[in-house]
């Protein structure tokens, strides 16, 4: 029997061209830029100015802690400068009296040489009260806590009336006072194992898909790939790092 001739749409011609290689992996989204608040003095909280989801700029007023005692601290260190600079120019004159005294021949050297120690150890008590005085004003300034970046406030862990300490202990329970994120850009962080790690890189390009919204894609691109792998809590599996 005779082949019936193939039809010709139905016929394909071999090409050689790259083949996709799909990575499919769940991540979490978060901010690139964010700033946990807190305090680098103890007091307590005066007045909160902003609420969560509010829009702030870099510098703007976030809460005031009660500023009295830092500024009677203030107002002492100030007393203490007058009290050594007084002292001061009582020492000078003593020094300089002793020196004439010296040059007339009616006072000995050792007066001299003692009104000049004395002179600069008054010297020295000018320069620690001074130093003492810029530390209070630092703490006084440190009262009034601003933004260091601009965002949106995602956190509010603090109300007027609690007390907070400095550093990482900000609250009772440990938490920042406030949370500023910049959300003008998003970070997805995904953890690849080392099979997968190895087929990505630094510039390509990724879909992203959100379960809140359905249907819609996201064109991102990767910007960071750890060098190293890294032991994730829960897991016997070390991964990778992927932004």
């Amino acid at each position: 029997a005779t082949a019936k001739p193939l039809d010709p749409s139905l016929l394909v011609t071999v090409t050689k061209k790259s083949l996709d290689v799909e990575i499919f992996e769940t991540g979490r989204i978060a901010p690139r830029e964010k700033a946990d608040i807190k305090s680098k003095v103890a007091g307590t909280v005066q007045q909160v100015f902003v609420q969560e989801g509010a829009t702030i700029k870099k510098g703007d007023a976030l809460l005031v802690l009660d500023p009295t005692d830092y500024a009677r601290d203030l107002e002492k260190a100030e007393a203490e400068i007058a009290s050594a600079s007084a002292a001061l120019d009582f020492a000078t004159l003593s020094r300089e009296r002793a020196e004439r005294g010296a040059k007339e021949g009616i006072a000995p050297q050792f007066e001299v040489q003692q009104t000049t120690h004395d002179e600069r150890s008054r010297g020295l008590a000018v320069r620690s009260a001074e130093v003492q005085r810029n530390i209070s004003q630092d703490r006084l300034r440190y009262t009034r806590i601003t933004s260091p970046i601009t965002g949106t406030i995602i956190a509010r862990n603090i109300e007027p009336g609690e007390a907070v300490i400095p550093g990482a202990q900000a609250t009772m329970d440990g938490k920042p006072l406030l949370t500023v994120a910049d959300l003008s850009s998003l970070l997805v962080k995904v953890n690849l194992n080392q099979i997968d790690v190895a087929k990505v890189s630094v510039g390509r390009t990724a879909t992203l898909t959100l379960d809140a919204l359905p249907g819609k894609k996201y064109e991102a691109k990767i910007t960071k790939v750890a060098p190293a792998s890294v032991k994730v809590t829960g897991k016997d599996q070390e991964v990778f790092p992927v932004e």
